[in-house]
């Protein structure tokens, strides 16, 4: 993953937990630099690890900590300037997540080596839809709940995962919102 991931990872574990926090989950993870170069690509096994340790440091599951990265990465990505990429995405909800490939493709502009998932809105009915979550990684998808969530908010839109399928191949979230 670039370091832009592990900035952000960094930023919240600070803004929630402190610097200190932070020190002490980097030994934990075996990884002295304590930051990241927002353009360089880090092994992926590092940012989990380092998403677990911060999962032991709150006494909560990983998939909570995901998710609450996913809500955080909203804002941070429009504070480290990407707020111009947001308005590829469009002026709904549902059109922004329609647009989250064209989004990532502006992205990979300044990111050459950038493997984007990839996003499908599909069996829309009114205020439902499913959306097909696809990605070269594994164990990401409540991130993606926790980014899904977030946006829905940032449309003021209340949004619910009534179910999440996953297959080898993709994941699946069925989605209320209003």
């Amino acid at each position: 993953m670039y370091g832009l991931i592990g900035v952000a990872v960094k930023k919240l574990v600070e803004t929630e937990m402190g610097a200190q926090a932070w020190e002490e989950i980097c030994e934990k993870a075996d990884f002295p630099e304590k930051d990241f170069i927002k353009t360089d690509c880090y092994d992926d096994k590092l940012i989990f690890e380092l998403v677990q340790q911060v999962s032991e440091k709150l006494n909560t599951s990983t998939s909570e900590v995901l998710k609450k990265f996913g809500h955080y990465w909203i804002d941070f990505a429009v504070s480290e300037g990407y707020g111009e990429a947001y308005k590829i995405g469009g002026n709904s909800f549902v059109d922004f997540l329609k647009n989250l490939n064209k989004l990532h493709l502006y992205v990979a502009t300044s990111f050459s080596n950038l493997k984007p998932p990839h996003f499908q809105v599909v069996n829309e009915r009114g205020q439902e839809f499913d959306l097909i979550y696809r990605s070269t990684r594994n164990g990401l998808e409540f991130m993606v709940i926790g980014l899904v969530e977030a946006l829905g908010m940032k449309f003021n839109n209340t949004v619910s995962i009534t179910d999440m399928i996953k297959d080898s191949e993709k994941v699946l979230l069925k989605i209320k919102y209003n």
